[in-house]
């Protein structure tokens, strides 16, 4: 539909399709201590602004705000249209829980730890 319109205003609207979503996203990619907005996610990845982030792979860890969400090894897959677009090699869900190393019954709390 948008390849009707003239260039100039094509360019215009997805240049403020872009900045619109940057405004909403919540989402961070944190990295070798530096912190990136997410401008897009998806179940398999997400894309930041090619301009603001460098090419970055490897462990990076998912925010949104201060809620770890997930540690992911990720790979730098294209750039176009002002985006990188990261895929992950893995994904994993952050959890305040320490790692069970045993089957649980049915309906036993899980342990918290006091903090």
């Amino acid at each position: 539909m948008l390849e009707h319109l003239p260039e100039e205003l094509r360019d215009g609207l997805m240049e403020a399709q872009r900045r619109g979503e940057r405004s909403g996203a919540r989402l961070q990619v944190r990295a070798d201590g530096h912190r990136y907005p997410v401008v897009r996610h998806w179940p398999g990845g997400f894309a930041l602004d090619a301009a603001a982030a460098p090419h970055i792979r490897g462990l990076v860890d998912i925010h949104r705000g201060a809620d770890h969400l997930y540690r992911c090894l990720i790979v730098a897959c294209t750039e176009s249209e002002g985006e990188i677009r990261y895929e992950f090699k893995q994904s994993t869900r952050a959890d305040d829980d320490p790692p069970c190393d045993f089957e649980r019954p049915d309906g036993e709390e899980r342990l918290r730890l006091p903090g």
